[in-house]
């Protein structure tokens, strides 16, 4: 998928098409994935984002960076509740 097709994924959304395609690539370059092969629904466990029981260094960058978004965003969001792609996005993608 391109950045036009990933950004149809979420035309209905209240998010900024610039905060969906910069969390979606942050996703794809901490774990070395080319952006358009990821799907949504994919599992970031598999990908070892959330599975907080490794000690990865993929998985560390990851959660620094989104534990500084919810600061950034002054938003509490339990990071274990956050299995797919798309929950990554839900929840540290900002508004329009």
């Amino acid at each position: 998928m391109d950045d036009e097709e990933i950004l149809n994924l979420y035309h209905d959304s209240e998010f900024s098409e610039t905060s969906i395609l910069e969390l979606w690539h942050e996703v794809a370059n901490n774990f070395d994935v080319p952006s358009g092969y990821l799907r949504p629904e994919d599992e970031l466990a598999n990908m070892g984002i959330i599975n907080f029981t490794e000690d990865h260094p993929k998985l560390e960058d990851i959660t620094d960076i989104a534990i500084e978004r919810m600061k950034a965003l002054n938003k509490p969001i339990n990071l274990q509740d956050i299995s797919t792609l798309d929950d990554y996005i839900r929840a540290l993608a900002v508004k329009k």
